[in-house]
């Protein structure tokens, strides 16, 4: 289809550098914009000023894109894909790639059905059809036992997300810069149908509540491996209930359901095997000697 041209990577920031994912998609992207003999573009999406965002460059992007807008903070998945839709009717690439995490996941259908186009998810290899010139999905079938080749022969853009360690990261060269084109987004508040109320700080305790609920550990041992356990590697005498010791407590809400969603972690690394899990389980209270320290 006439006006799509080059391989858009939808990136995505680990602190302050490019996400082990990113780098990873970098490098079949580039190999695609080789075959196509289009260039590789990367986008960053965020609520302030992308920094470091020219380090792009020297994993092989030609052009870096960085779009700018309070609503992005944070992932919603509303903000995102506005913003997505915008930057796709300024750009038109010929194809996009996420990565397979909870983004990816989310965004990635979404956005092809708003454009009404075709997405291929879970990819583990991508290749150029050079008969047709249009990109080859694969993705496994079966548990692994079998492999679905898939073609978006007529719709533009082609949009897949790419499973994480399909691919090795891109090799990074700190000889190469360039500047970061800032996109222009106008979102639109009263589109946004979703807040962040707030950032979980970890999931040990629900996931120690999963394993009490499937028998593998009863509730007094999970109790004993979050409190005396850590407090006995550190040496300290807490962890306990027992008079002269701090009256330290965490009062648990043991039913509460949510679903882990890396980038609204407290922890300034959004790296997790739990990425997309139901879990249940929430602390309510915590007291530190007898004070509320934190309350939900």
């Amino acid at each position: 289809m006439e006006g799509y041209r080059d391989i858009l990577i939808f990136g995505e920031k680990d602190g302050d550098r490019l996400s082990p994912m990113t780098t990873q998609l970098m490098r079949i992207g580039k190999a695609l914009s080789g075959d196509l003999k289009e260039e590789l573009h990367l986008l960053l999406l965020g609520g302030e000023s992308n920094k470091n965002g020219d380090v792009g460059f020297g994993y092989g992007a030609d052009r870096v894109y960085a779009g700018t807008d309070p609503l992005l903070e944070d992932y919603m998945t509303d903000t995102y894909l506005q913003a997505m839709s915008q930057v796709v009717e300024e750009l038109k690439p010929l194809v996009i790639l996420f990565g397979q995490n909870d983004k990816g996941l989310d965004l990635a259908p979404r956005l092809a059905f708003r454009l009404k186009t075709g997405v291929t998810l879970d990819c583990v290899d991508l290749r150029i059809d050079s008969e047709k010139g249009v990109l080859e999905a694969v993705k496994p079938l079966f548990g692994g036992k079998a492999y679905a080749h898939y073609c978006a022969l007529e719709s533009r853009p082609q949009i897949a997300s790419v499973r994480e360690g399909a691919f090795d990261p891109a090799e990074y060269d700190e000889s190469i810069t360039g500047e970061v084109l800032q996109l222009t987004l106008s979102l639109d508040p009263s589109r946004v149908r979703t807040r962040l109320v707030k950032k979980e700080k970890d999931v040990s305790l629900a996931l120690a509540l999963r394993l009490v609920a499937e028998d593998v550990l009863t509730l007094s041992r999970a109790v004993e491996l979050l409190t005396l356990g850590p407090a006995r590697i550190l040496g300290l005498g807490a962890g306990r209930l027992v008079p002269g010791t701090p009256a330290d407590i965490t009062v648990v809400d043991t039913h509460e359901p949510w679903v882990v969603v890396p980038s609204r972690m407290k922890s300034r690394s959004t790296n997790t095997p739990f990425a997309s899990w139901r879990l249940q389980g929430r602390a309510r209270y915590t007291l530190v000697d007898g004070r509320v320290a934190y309350k939900s």
